[in-house]
């Protein structure tokens, strides 16, 4: 039996627990694992742990994120990041949670619970979805106040409050009778390029229709904004992108100018939108301007520096096939040298195995390998006549034996 205790460091320590009954827990695990537990009558034990991770319709990878949550009655959702499941018979049974996965994808999805009035709602970092009265999936979209996404939402009788890094939404459900509608146009009011050197700033023109050019050195571009609703002028918010520098919008504000310093060389499109009191935005015409590049970055003096890199490349490779040339001509003339010394060397040693292999190594005369060799020249030289003297000293054991083989060989060298 394992105490209540536990069950609790194990609810801690594994947050996918949902109490489906009163005696009855579901709980899923970070690696994977999927258990139904049965607590005892008086709920101070465990009564039985049921295994049930095999489930045929989730992958592996879907289960060691698979988060559980209460419906309706006694439903029971799951979703990964996949995926949105039903829990019945024991089962996780795809679903699409009555609409919900065509208007928020699982990949995207937060959390989701019932609210006050028994509606089912969820949510993903920046929206808000509510089962309403006529069973449709009404929508809050927060995104254009909260960046970092949702991390509270709270269901009061009138409102619904939302909770980001350092924002708090209120989401009016009762919406005040004939509120005045904003009246204005978002316009940007000037342009200013701003010398380096402490110059007058330049205007740049607002109304033209071409591109408004300057140098990338020129200096620093400012552009001033404003919505002309003058009566809630304090409420309105902007955000603001530059096209072909940052296509994304930048957070909202109530700032009524951009600059920006160091552009690269480019062409750009301006463009603001304000966001007036009743949530509607509003954007201005696009001001498009070009940042030319220094004059070394320019396409003739781009051209300039690929042909004096292919004149310097040309010169380079030539001094280096002549340095080349003039290093195997050197070490040609070396291997010459080593091959007349080695050949002379050579020459050298075959006369001294010559005169070995040809010579007696006691009396140092021609031996009879050499008599041969001779014979066979006079031979080749046709020579008629040929006179062979031969010696044969008498007695000469006895010398040996008298004297030893070591006088033996003295006498025969005099």
């Amino acid at each position: 039996m394992v105490t209540i205790g536990l069950i609790g460091w194990w609810l801690r320590a594994n947050p996918a627990v949902l109490e489906t009954a009163k005696d009855t827990l579901l709980i899923t695990t970070v690696d994977g694992g999927f258990s139904k537990v049965l607590l005892n009558q008086n709920s101070d034990g465990v009564e039985a742990t049921i295994d049930m991770s095999n489930q045929f319709n989730i992958s592996p990878e879907g289960m060691t994120e698979l988060r559980l949550f209460s419906g309706y009655g006694d439903k029971v959702w799951a979703v990964s990041h996949e995926k949105y499941y039903q829990y019945i018979n024991d089962e996780f049974i795809e679903t699409d949670i009555m609409g919900l996965a065509e208007r928020l994808p699982a990949a995207d999805f937060s959390s989701m619970g019932i609210d006050s009035n028994n509606n089912l709602w969820a949510n993903s970092a920046t929206q808000v979805f509510i089962k309403n009265e006529l069973n449709q999936w009404q929508v809050i979209d927060a995104s254009a106040y909260i960046q970092n996404g949702i991390y509270d939402i709270e269901f009061l009788p009138e409102q619904i409050k939302l909770a980001g890094n350092g924002v708090i939404l209120s989401y009016l459900t009762q919406q005040p009778v004939n509120p005045s509608p904003p009246n204005g146009q978002m316009l940007i009011t000037a342009a200013q390029l701003n010398p380096h050197q402490g110059e007058a700033f330049i205007d740049i023109p607002i109304n033209m229709t071409d591109s408004f050019n300057f140098g990338s050195g020129d200096g620093s571009i400012t552009i001033y904004f404003s919505f002309t609703d003058i009566k809630n002028a304090t409420e309105t918010k902007y955000q603001y992108r530059l096209k072909g520098h940052n296509n994304s919008w930048s957070p909202y504000s109530h700032n009524t100018q951009a600059s920006f310093l160091e552009l690269p060389a480019g062409a750009y499109e301006f463009e603001v939108r304000a966001l007036d009191t009743n949530g509607q935005t509003h954007t201005s015409q696009p001001l498009p301007f070009t940042v030319e590049p220094v004059w070394y970055f320019t396409t003739w003096a781009k051209f300039l520096w690929v042909l004096l890199s292919l004149l310097v490349l040309f010169l380079g490779m030539k001094l280096f096939l002549k340095w080349r040339e003039k290093i195997h001509e050197e070490q040609k003339i070396a291997l010459k040298a080593t091959i007349n010394e080695k050949t002379h060397a050579l020459k050298l040693a075959n006369q001294a195995l010559q005169d070995l292999a040809h010579k007696d190594s006691l009396t140092g005369l021609s031996n009879r390998l050499f008599l041969d060799k001779y014979i066979n020249d006079l031979i080749k030289k046709s020579v008629g006549q040929v006179a062979v003297i031969m010696m044969d000293m008498d007695h000469f054991k006895q010398y040996n034996d008298t004297f030893g083989h070591l006088a033996g060989d003295q006498l025969l060298a005099k």
